[in-house]
C-alpha cells in the first residue's frame, strides 16, 4: 500500500464548533475520523489568545441554552463536566445602552422579567412589548430543534419531513416590527440581538431572529474559560476516541469520482486519503472550491454565489490599571444608532458595540479586563485587503488608532469609572480575524435570509455533507445543532442512540 495513502471512515474539514461536534459524534460510533484544519490551531472562532498573560476571546463571548438544549448537547458529547456556564454578576448582568436617549437598561434573568423591565422603560408601549415577547416565546416553543433531549429526537427529526415552516418564518423581522408599530427606540431594542446572528432586520425572518433572541433574553451566560473550554474538552475526548487531527491541512482535490461519489481526496500536503464520508464544516464558498466542476449544477453554484457574508467586528482588548472598586462582570450592548439595517450594511457613521468585562487571574493576581467589539464590514477596510504588511502601513495604523479612540470614548462614557484606566493591549480589524483564523473574517458566516435556505446536509457529491453556523440556525448553538441533525441523517443504524445516553458506553 502507498505509504502516502491512508484510509479513514470519515473525514471532517473545518474544526470550528460544528466540526469538533461532528468529529466527536462520528468517533463515538466507532468510526475512524480525520479532522482537518486550515489554520495553525483548531477551534475557529472558539479560540482565545493571550496578551501579557491575559486570555481574550476572539469570536465566542456568551451564549444561551444552559439549563436546556445546551446541557443536552454537552451531555451527549461527553463534555458537560468541562464546559460550564458562568453567570454574570450581578445576576442577569446583561445591560443595554442606547445613545439616542442616553438610557441604560439593566436586564434581569428570564424572558418574562425582561418583558417587565422594558414595560417600565416604555410604559406607553406595554401592549406591543407583551405581544412581542409572547410571539417570541411562541416561535421558540414551536421549533422542535430547540428542545431535543436525546439522540432519538434528532433521528426522528431527520427521518421526518423536516421542521415545520411557521408563519413567522415567512416574514422578516422588519415586517413584524412594522405591524407592531413601535417607536424607533423600542424597535431597535427589540431587534438588538440581530447583532448576535449578523443578519439585518430587513433580511432575517422573524422566526429565526426569535430562535436566537429568546434564549438570550431568557438565560444569557458566559462560559468558564470561554471558547477554550470547548476546545480543551474536545481534545480530551479526541484523544480517547483516537481522532486524528491535522492543522495547516486542507482538501486540495477530490479524486476517484464515480457516480457522484468521491472515494478519495488529495490534501495540500500531497497525501491521498481514502474515506467513506466527508463532512465540510467550512464557508460555503470554500465548499464550491472543493467540489469537482462536473458535479456542480448551475443552480447550486448560483445559490452559493448570491450568499452574503454577515458583518464582522473591530475588537479592542484592554485591562484596567489601576483597578476600580465598582467593577461589574457584565455584558453591555450599545446601540450607538437606532437604524440596525444601516449599521449592519455599513451605511451609518455610528454603529453598535458590545462590552464584556471580566476578572482574570494571572500569577494569583486578579486583573480586570475589557473585551469590546463593534460591528464592521469588509467595506471599512477594503483598501488594505491583500496588503502584504499592514503593520507597516501608516494609513491602516491610523485607521485602527481612530477606531480605538472612538471605542475608548464610548466605553468611558458608559463606564465613567474606567476613565483614564484603560490600558489597550490589542486591537483587531476584520482583516486580522481573517488572517488569524484563516477564515473569511465574518462573525457568523453566511446571512440567514427570509425565504432562502442555506446549505446543509447532502452536497452534489453524495457522500459529502455540509454543516456549520451558516447551515440551519445562526450562532454557536445553531452550528452544534446542525452537526447533530446531519449526523442523524448520515448514520443508518439507530442503535447508536444508546451510545449517547447517560448509561451508554462509547465503542
Amino acid at each position: 500500500m502507498d505509504k502516502k495513502r491512508k484510509h479513514f471512515d470519515a473525514l471532517v474539514a473545518g474544526s470550528g464548533i460544528s466540526g469538533m461536534t461532528m468529529a466527536l459524534l462520528l468517533a463515538k460510533t466507532g468510526k475512524k475520523v480525520l479532522l482537518l484544519e486550515k489554520a495553525k490551531r483548531i477551534g475557529g472562532l472558539m479560540q482565545r489568545f493571550k496578551r501579557c498573560g491575559l486570555p481574550f476571546d476572539t469570536g465566542f463571548h456568551f451564549t444561551s441554552g444552559f439549563g436546556g438544549i445546551m446541557d443536552n448537547l454537552l451531555r451527549m458529547l461527553g463534555i458537560g463536566d468541562v464546559v460550564k456556564a458562568e453567570r454574570f454578576s450581578p445576576p442577569g448582568g446583561a445591560r443595554l445602552y442606547i445613545k439616542a436617549s442616553d438610557r441604560l437598561i439593566c436586564y434581569p434573568e428570564k424572558s418574562s422579567e425582561v418583558c417587565r423591565v422594558l414595560c417600565e422603560h416604555f410604559p406607553a408601549e406595554k401592549a406591543a412589548i407583551k405581544r412581542y415577547f409572547a410571539d417570541e416565546a411562541g416561535v421558540f416553543a414551536n421549533t422542535p430543534a430547540m428542545h431535543f433531549k436525546n439522540m432519538e429526537d434528532f433521528f426522528d427529526f431527520s427521518a421526518g419531513p423536516g421542521s415545520a415552516i411557521l408563519e413567522e418564518d415567512l416574514i422578516t423581522l422588519d415586517e413584524y416590527l412594522d405591524r407592531l408599530a413601535v417607536s424607533p427606540e423600542l424597535r431597535a431594542v427589540l431587534a438588538m440581538f440581530a447583532m448576535c446572528h449578523g443578519s439585518p432586520p430587513s433580511q432575517i425572518s422573524f422566526a429565526n431572529h426569535c430562535r436566537v433572541s429568546f434564549g438570550l433574553h431568557d438565560n444569557i451566560v458566559k462560559v468558564k474559560n470561554g471558547g477554550d473550554a470547548f476546545i480543551r474538552a474536545f481534545l480530551r475526548e479526541a484523544e480517547k476516541l483516537d481522532i486524528e487531527i491535522r492543522c495547516e491541512t486542507f482538501i486540495a482535490e477530490c479524486l476517484d469520482v464515480e457516480d457522484k461519489i468521491a472515494k478519495s481526496v488529495r490534501l495540500n500536503t500531497g497525501e491521498i486519503i481514502d474515506f467513506e464520508q466527508a463532512v465540510l464544516a467550512i464557508h460555503p464558498r470554500s465548499i464550491l472550491e472543493i467540489l469537482p466542476e462536473k458535479v456542480v449544477s448551475r443552480t447550486f453554484r448560483e445559490r452559493i454565489d448570491k450568499a452574503e457574508d454577515t458583518l464582522g467586528f473591530f475588537s479592542l482588548h484592554a485591562r484596567l490599571s489601576p483597578k476600580v472598586e465598582d467593577f461589574p462582570v457584565a455584558l453591555t450592548s450599545c446601540l450607538l444608532s437606532l437604524d440596525l439595517n444601516r449599521v449592519m450594511s455599513n451605511e451609518h457613521p455610528d454603529t453598535a458595540m458590545a462590552i464584556m468585562t471580566a476578572v482574570e487571574k494571572i500569577r494569583n493576581e486578579e486583573v480586570q479586563t475589557v473585551n469590546a467589539f463593534k460591528a464592521m464590514t469588509f467595506e471599512d477596510c477594503r483598501q488594505w485587503r491583500g496588503c502584504p504588511d499592514r503593520s507597516a502601513d501608516p494609513s491602516y495604523q491610523a485607521y485602527k488608532k481612530k477606531q480605538c479612540a472612538q471605542m475608548t470614548a464610548d466605553i468611558e462614557h458608559i463606564y465613567p469609572q474606567f476613565r483614564g484606566r484603560l490600558e489597550i493591549l490589542e486591537t483587531a480589524t476584520q482583516l486580522t480575524f481573517a488572517d488569524y483564523l484563516f477564515s473569511s473574517g465574518t462573525a457568523y458566516g453566511i446571512k440567514q435570509k427570509s425565504g432562502e435556505f442555506n446549505i446543509i446536509g447532502k452536497l452534489p457529491l453524495r457522500n459529502f455533507f455540509a454543516i456549520g453556523q451558516s447551515a440551519l440556525l445562526p450562532g454557536m448553538l445553531g452550528a452544534m445543532i446542525s452537526a447533530f441533525i446531519v449526523f442523524a441523517r448520515i448514520t443508518e443504524d439507530r442503535q447508536v442512540c444508546e451510545l449517547f445516553t447517560p448509561e451508554g458506553k462509547n465503542i
